[in-house]
Parts: structure tokens; sequence; C-alpha cells
């Protein structure tokens, strides 16, 4: 995360708002997020991850201080990150499928 700032026209998209309130998260064209402390009062983009063309989807807040949101890298696979905003770390990324399928060995008879 590295301390940015925005023109104040600018369209925030896909807004949602920590449990707690401390913390607003959004998106900007769909790609780039930004996460913004309310109490301190300063703007961060989060940057440096993969596939930098493609858009952020499901922001989604796990507590208060942990925002969880996905990209996908194909129509069928994406990666479910986890951030912390307090500690500014990354906690998980982890890639899905859009369906996981499951088929388990049969003996043949």
């Amino acid at each position: 995360m590295v301390e940015a700032s925005l023109e104040p026209d600018t369209k925030k998209e896909d807004l949602v708002t920590s449990r707690n309130g401390k913390y607003d998260a959004f998106t900007v064209s769909g790609t780039r997020l930004f996460v913004t402390d309310k109490r301190a009062g300063k703007l961060f983009e989060i940057t440096g991850l993969p596939l930098e063309w493609r858009p952020f989807s499901d922001l989604i807040w796990a507590d208060g201080r942990t925002l969880m949101f996905d990209r996908w890298s194909q129509p069928h696979y994406g990666v479910h990150y986890a951030v912390n905003v307090e500690s500014q770390r990354l906690v998980a990324a982890v890639p899905f499928p859009d369906n996981v399928i499951y088929d388990p060995q049969r003996p043949k008879h």
C-alpha cells in the first residue's frame, strides 16, 4: 500500500466501509484499488498485485481491518486476496477456479 491522492471529482466505484467504520475501500476505473483511513485522513492505493490491467471485484471487509477482494486472470480463474490495512500487508493470495470440480476415483469393477 502506498500513500496516494486523487482529484476531488474522481468517481469512486464499489465503495465499502469497514465494520468498525474506520476505513473505506473503493475502486477507480475498476483496475485501481484504494483504501481511505478515515481517522488519519489518508488515502492509500493497493499496488504491486499481478495483472494490473485486470479489474478488481467483490470488495468486502472480513472485519475492521481485513479487506478481501478478487482479481480474475481469465473468465474461469481468479485470485482471492486479503489485505490487513492496519499493517499494510498482504495476508493471503489464493487462486481459485469459478467452479470446483471434484471427481473421486472409483474402483473399477
